[in-house]
Formats: structure tokens, sequence, C-alpha cells
């Protein structure tokens, strides 16, 4: 799977390349159900170009499964406006779970609980 993943961020139809569909969305897709399979409930698209390959999804669906997409870039985005508006990061740590972002719930949940998944193959 790792090499599907790989093929498509670094292929000649790769994300990198400039490529948003086709084989390297595939290849993505095959890599997410793989992940789904294993019940993964959150899936980092830590590679820059790879929230190009879904852009506005907020989760993924497959086979009665569903896990949150996360785009870490949009992640870093929001930090930082809220940095620039003065929000101190000690403030924004300990916020209560209420006032985070719907697609980011799940994430923070598992997080407060300490069991979070390692989805590396993304």
């Amino acid at each position: 799977m790792q090499a599907r993943v790989t093929k498509a961020i670094y292929g000649t139809r790769g994300v990198k390349a400039g490529y948003t569909s086709g084989e390297c969305v595939d290849d993505i897709i095959a890599a997410i159900e793989s992940l789904l399979l294993q019940e993964v409930e959150v899936i980092l698209l830590a590679c820059t170009e790879l929230p190009l390959l879904f852009p506005q999804a907020a989760t993924v669906s497959r086979r009665g499964r569903t896990a949150h997409l996360v785009d870490p870039t949009d992640v870093l985005a929001k930090c930082c406006v809220e940095f620039a508006l003065g929000k101190p990061i000690a403030e924004q740590a300990s916020a209560p779970l209420e006032s985070v972002p719907v697609d980011y719930a799940a994430l923070a949940a598992r997080v407060e609980r300490g069991v979070v998944l390692n989805a590396g193959v993304l």
C-alpha cells in the first residue's frame, strides 16, 4: 500500500506533478479504504498536496465506515489566525470540546482519551 501512496504523490501522474484526478486519486482512495477496514476514524492528509485530491471533504465513507479527513495546512492556518487575534495557545489547548470545529471533534475526543491511531500510511 505504501508504494501506491508514494506513486500517487510523487509519480509521473501523481499529485506533485499536478494531477488531481485519475490514477493518483484511485491509489489514495485504496489507501483510505484500507485504513477504514482497520477502523481508523481520523486520517491526516499529511502530504501538503493530498488535500487537493479531496477539496472540501471533511469525511469519507466506504462500505459503511466513515473517517474524518484532516488537512494539516487548514489546521495550521486556523491556529495562525487565532494566534494573530491574540488568543493564547494555552487557552486553545484547554478549550472545551464543544468549541472545537465539527470536523476535528472526533480527533480531539480521541486525543483526550489517549487512543489516537497511527495512520502512517498517509
